[in-house]
């Protein structure tokens, strides 16, 4: 098809291709149409992205001799690649905080990043495609696909029935390698745990391969186990404690354990369990348990300080020839025994308190099914629920805390001091509330507690 003026329309296209340009020249004769315009558009390989608003403009102000942009391409719109949010730090902070002062926190740095059991650990944002761009002389531009990524590998969480939310399945450590995350319930370190590691609080078991230097904390939620010396440092387990070689306290060391502890040797700590203790010496320690203690190694001594098991102690050796100030305690003391009748009476008291609430509110009730005098949402009544119901929870804490003392009580009937080879003057030995001090050495022998005496096992009570 031929137009009119054909001739006086000039058609440039961009080097890109992505943009078609216009110069009309003046029409000798008749006007332009737009369908004029559009056709030999076309036949010059405009196929793509024309503006017929912009070419009905043209030729409605009579654009002569200008260059207009009458067609535009489409730029490809690139997909995006899939990837993991991930709800932990990848990459714990092992740099110390440097203060306003200058100095350096080394208590700031944190080499170990945990999890619980249940809580998210990453959620995945799948891929997202693109759209493929056009020139205005027709060509395909190819946008950059999309890519998804291949599920997380490793071990201790579970992928959910989306496909893309990963949970923990147990506490612990968590570590990501390569891509490939592992939680572990137990965190183990090769080497000293000093001020350029920092504390430790994991929820899992903790293995050190080195020793715990002074004013380090480490606390777990399982067993620490460590293979060096601990210095004057604070542990604290949610299960046993076991110190293949020992603690040399300095007095600073703090030690305790839910479970029982075993260590080669303890000098100058405080020790406190509520199962065994274990251990080939005690030199100048505050030892607790609610169990026993056992110093059954090749020394097996207690010297100085002050030990005390509800069930009972057994050691080699107790004292020295120097007379070395040591207290030695077995049973349950008169602060335990006051404990329990404080309980008591607090029991009895809330629930006679919980009677009379509950009669209150039964006499309410009646009342509101009877006339109508009050309103389940009454004020009054509402406080007397409230206080129902702290009252009820006192009285069950209560009850398990006189359960356990209970047990204790029963424990401690059959406590004895037992000693396997000598027991030193000057010793003050505690069985329950009684006293004795150990006047001469006496060897290989049993204390027990007989009325208000402490006498030796099998040895007759004398008036």
């Amino acid at each position: 098809m031929m137009y009119e003026n054909s001739e006086a329309v000039h058609v440039q296209i961009s080097r890109d291709e992505m943009t078609a340009y216009l110069t009309l020249d003046e029409p000798e004769e008749g006007a332009y149409s737009r369908e004029q315009l559009e056709y030999i558009l076309v036949e010059k390989g405009v196929l793509f992205g024309v503006d017929k608003q912009i070419l009905q403009r043209m030729i409605d102000e009579g654009s002569y001799y200008t260059q207009t942009a009458v067609a535009h391409g489409e730029v490809p719109v690139d997909g995006q690649d899939g990837f993991y949010e991930y709800n932990f730090k990848r990459n714990p902070n092992n740099k110390p905080v440097i203060r306003e002062d200058g100095s350096v926190d080394y208590w700031s740095m944190n080499l170990i990043e945990t999890v619980i059991a249940g809580q998210v650990i990453a959620i995945y944002k799948p891929a997202v495609q693109g759209k493929n761009g056009m020139t205005v002389t027709g060509k395909e531009i190819p946008c950059k696909i999309g890519k998804e990524l291949s599920p997380i590998k490793g071990r201790g969480f579970e992928r959910q029935n989306d496909n893309l939310t990963y949970i923990a399945s147990i506490d612990g450590k968590i570590d990501m390698i390569e891509g490939k995350i592992n939680i572990n319930n137990f965190h183990e370190i090769y080497g000293n745990v000093d001020f350029n590691f920092g504390n430790i609080d994991f929820a899992g078991d903790v293995v050190i391969h080195g020793n715990v230097c002074t004013g380090i904390s480490v606390r777990a939620g399982g067993t620490i186990t460590v293979d060096g010396v601990v210095e004057g440092a604070k542990l604290w387990a949610g299960k046993d404690i076991v110190l293949r070689s020992g603690v040399l306290g300095d007095g600073k060391a703090d030690i305790f354990s839910r479970g029982n502890i075993t260590a080669g040797f303890f000098e100058y700590a405080k020790i406190e369990a509520l199962g065994d203790i274990q251990a080939d010496y005690l030199l100048q320690c505050e030892a607790e348990t609610k169990k026993k203690i056992r110093l059954e190694g090749r020394k097996g001594k207690i010297l100085g300080g002050r030990v005390h098991a509800v069930c009972g102690i057994e050691a080699n050796e107790i004292g020295n020839e120097s007379e070395l100030h040591t207290i030695v305690e077995a049973g349950i003391g008169d602060a335990v025994y006051k404990r329990m009748q404080e309980l008591r009476k607090e029991l009895l008291t809330l629930h006679e308190d919980i009677d009379k609430i509950s009669a209150g509110l039964k006499k309410m009730d009646e009342l509101i099914e009877a006339n109508g005098s009050f309103s389940r949402e009454d004020p009054r009544r509402t406080q007397l629920v409230r206080a129902r119901i702290q009252y009820i929870s006192r009285e069950k804490a209560g009850k398990a805390e006189l359960r356990e003392l209970n047990q204790q009580e029963e424990e401690a009937k059959e406590a004895t001091i037992k000693v396997g080879r000598r027991i030193y003057p000057g010793v003050f030995l505690v069985i329950g509330n009684v006293k004795k001090l150990v006047q001469e050495a006496q060897f290989a022998v049993e204390y027990v507690r007989r009325e208000d005496k402490i006498v030796l096992k099998g040895e007759q009570i004398v008036g």
